[in-house]
């Protein structure tokens, strides 16, 4: 949403492509929209080497490696249960690297990402976006449109952006965010 999430994976994983340190990226099959992690940051964006990039239903693969390093874009499309896949991976002493949004378009937190916080990471970052109606850098939220309408109600929780869909996705402000 246009806020530099995928672009502190990038700040992050950029210096590792110079290393002996084993890494992988994962990303959920539930995104149909892309093939590699990607970011708006730059003159066309930068992409992920895709020879590092999965796509995956679930993290158990990544238990299997000799990576050090696990990072994972669109943490809040996968299922809940992959929480307990990270942290037996940090368990294993790897490092992990998740980056995606924490509220779904309700304005409630995706369940995954409610499991991490349990797990209790090192750090959160939460990035703010800017608010697409009165262009202030304080969005919170995701507001999904529907010919120009916000819903409020009657999807899942995860839509990806595969373009069958008519929906516009927003940044939104506590303002201008729409609740039920």
């Amino acid at each position: 949403m246009k806020s530099g999430k995928s672009g502190d994976l990038f700040s992050f994983f950029g210096p590792l492509g110079f290393s002996n340190v084993p890494w992988t990226a994962y990303m959920p099959s539930r995104n149909t929209r892309d093939n590699t992690i990607w970011s708006r940051m730059g003159r066309g964006g930068i992409r992920f080497d895709q020879s590092k990039v999965y796509k995956v239903d679930t993290l158990d693969i990544s238990l299997e490696t000799n990576d050090k390093v696990i990072g994972i874009d669109e943490i809040h499309m996968f299922d809940p249960n992959q929480a307990e896949i990270i942290g037996k991976l940090l368990a294993q002493g790897k490092d992990v690297v998740a980056a995606g949004l924490d509220m779904d378009y309700r304005g409630v937190v995706y369940d995954i990402i409610t499991r991490l916080i349990m797990i209790g990471p090192d750090e959160i970052i939460i990035h703010q976006a800017v608010c697409d109606v009165c262009k202030q850098w304080n969005a919170h939220f995701t507001q999904i449109l529907h010919n120009g309408i916000p819903v409020l109600e009657g999807l899942p929780s995860i839509i990806p952006d595969d373009k069958t869909h008519e929906y516009d996705y927003q940044s939104r402000c506590r303002e201008h965010f729409v609740r039920k």
